[in-house]
């Protein structure tokens, strides 16, 4: 990745600051990759350095410092993009029977070709809908032990679906509306029964 490369990506981030106080090349392309992988090691990796590396110039570099508390911010989002991307937009799986892969013949293409189905996640949908639907929030409170709540905040959520089609956005309030109906099932069914006063 060249200089201008990474200026450009991490202009793109809104952080062009960054580049008048970071002028070490290495620095800038960890900062970077970590921008887009949320991740130090993966960064460090892409960039064909050690992880000590980022360790020592946080120890010795003030300005380095401050660069990657605004690549965290970054990093934030892109956890944040790829969370809404899981909890809407689904994940492409292989689908297996009996240990091997299905294969089916695409009608759009003609092609005989594995076969993939979306599998969404629907504890990252109900945590975005307790994060922006008050309504959804406020009536009921569906957990498990392997879930964990992410609080997000509403600005987080419009820059998430800023770029998603209004068909893309009526699907998931479809989405959300039957998974609120499951938990208000739910939770009437854990409801103890209404005794009759004289």
């Amino acid at each position: 990745m060249t200089r201008k490369e990474v200026s450009d990506e991490i202009e793109s981030h809104g952080f062009g600051e960054l580049l008048t106080k970071i002028q070490h090349p290495t620095k800038l392309k960890f900062l970077s990759a970590f921008c887009t992988t949320a991740n130090v090691t993966k960064a460090a990796r892409l960039v064909g350095i050690s992880t000590t590396n980022h360790y020592h110039w946080i120890k010795k570099d003030p300005d380095y410092v401050e660069a990657f508390e605004q690549a965290k911010l970054i990093a934030q989002d892109t956890i944040l993009e790829e969370y809404t991307r899981r909890a809407i937009e689904g994940v492409k799986r292989p689908k297996f029977h009996k240990g091997e892969q299905l294969m089916w013949t695409n009608p759009e293409t003609g092609q005989y070709e594995p076969y993939y189905e979306h599998v969404y996640s629907d504890a990252l949908l109900i945590n975005l809908a307790r994060a922006y639907i008050p309504e959804f929030r406020d009536r009921h409170e569906v957990t498990s032990k392997t879930e964990r709540t992410v609080n997000l905040t509403e600005q987080q959520f419009y820059e998430a679906t800023a770029d998603m089609t209004d068909d893309e956005l009526r699907q998931g309030l479809k989405a959300l509306k039957k998974l609120e109906e499951k938990a208000l099932a739910m939770n009437a069914q854990n409801q103890p029964p209404q005794t009759a006063r004289g």
